[in-house]
């Protein structure tokens, strides 16, 4: 976990720092005034997106990955963790055997001689996943676990992903206390 050299799994290219560089982003802004909290710079972060660890100089308080190709992806994840969530309901299940039924009508297979086991897995074979049941919570964590009896609401496969995420979590709740805590000091501002 060097400097910031490449970007999330694409390559992406990201502007070398060093801590004795001059801070990266303005403490003036377009307009010309002083920019509060946007006048400080940042402290370096590793990319949330697991897998990639660079680390990074982020331009906004909320920024949890080092490139456009970390947040790609991880939007990405997004979708399939929701798709997974969906097929483990009842409706997704259905829906799931309607779209299984249209497309064996329309590629029928020529009928085999039937044999005890096939030789290779064949398309719509449950696939063993010897119970693994739950999805990772951490964005770009594609791995599947069964929670222990003790703690059936786990989100994560790993203590380093558990550690990852909340990292980032604990990180944006003091910032945003301390936007909370700053408005309601202002004078005639409402709580």
């Amino acid at each position: 976990m060097g400097g910031s050299g490449a970007g999330c799994r694409a390559g992406g290219i990201r502007q070398r720092w060093h801590p004795f560089d001059p801070p990266l982003c303005s403490s003036v802004d377009h307009r010309g005034r002083s920019s509060g909290f946007a006048s400080r710079r940042l402290a370096s972060r590793v990319c949330l997106l697991k897998g990639c660890g660079t680390l990074f100089v982020p331009h906004h308080h909320h920024e949890r990955y080092c490139s456009e190709e970390g947040v790609h992806a991880a939007r990405i994840w997004r979708r399939w963790l929701a798709d997974q969530k969906y097929r483990a309901t009842e409706p997704g299940k259905r829906r799931r055997q309607q779209q299984s039924q249209r497309y064996r009508e329309r590629c029928p297979e020529e009928p085999e001689p039937m044999s005890e086991t096939p030789a290779t897995p064949r398309e719509g074979d449950p696939k063993d996943e010897s119970g693994k049941k739950c999805c990772c919570h951490r964005p770009g964590c594609y791995t599947r676990f069964t929670p222990p009896p003790q703690s059936p609401h786990q989100k994560y496969c790993s203590v380093e992903c558990h550690e990852a995420m909340r990292t980032v979590l604990v990180r944006e709740k003091r910032w945003r206390q301390k936007v909370f805590d700053t408005r309601r000091q202002r004078p005639g501002s409402s709580p």
